[in-house]
């Protein structure tokens, strides 16, 4: 083997022992454990023949997907803005926009369930503008805007 290769085989070896202890060998044993419970490996063939769960299945992929366009493009613009201009006031702006990565999820959930919720800001303001209630905490775009908020600073 070429040194080049053999340096760049070394470089790529701590990442692939991270990918390994993080990512497969939990999910082999999340496999594992799961393929032992009552109904064993045919569990996995109910739940992925019930329409109800392929739905849910369906629905949060397109979520995440989309969570995940959004985050690019919203995220992207505003980098590329704080990456090619200087104004005052600059470093308080960065800071503003990742603080949310100080947020545990549990954090970011509850702040939308008051902004959005049965009683939330958002609801009192609608209420008494226009009289009607805007809830959209327990929406699909509650879920968007909980998990919108939490990557969008790591893109800035």
């Amino acid at each position: 083997m070429a040194p080049s290769r053999l340096r760049l085989a070394g470089l790529a070896l701590p990442a692939a022992l991270v990918f390994l202890g993080f990512f497969v060998v939990p999910l082999g044993i999340f496999l594992h454990v799961g393929g032992q419970g009552a109904h064993g490996w045919a569990g996995y063939a109910l739940a992925l023949g019930d329409a109800r769960h392929l739905q849910s299945l369906l629905a949060t992929f397109i979520l995440s997907v989309l969570v995940t366009l959004a985050t690019l493009v919203v995220g992207g613009i505003c980098g590329l803005f704080l990456g090619r201009h200087e104004f005052p006031g600059q470093g308080l702006l960065v800071s503003i926009l990742t603080l949310p990565l100080a947020f545990p999820g549990v954090v970011v959930g509850f702040m939308i369930i008051m902004l959005g919720g049965r009683q939330g800001l958002v609801t009192q303001l609608s209420l008494a503008l226009h009289g009607g209630r805007i809830v959209f905490a327990y929406s699909v775009w509650g879920c968007f805007l909980a998990i919108s908020i939490s990557p969008f600073p790591a893109w800035c």
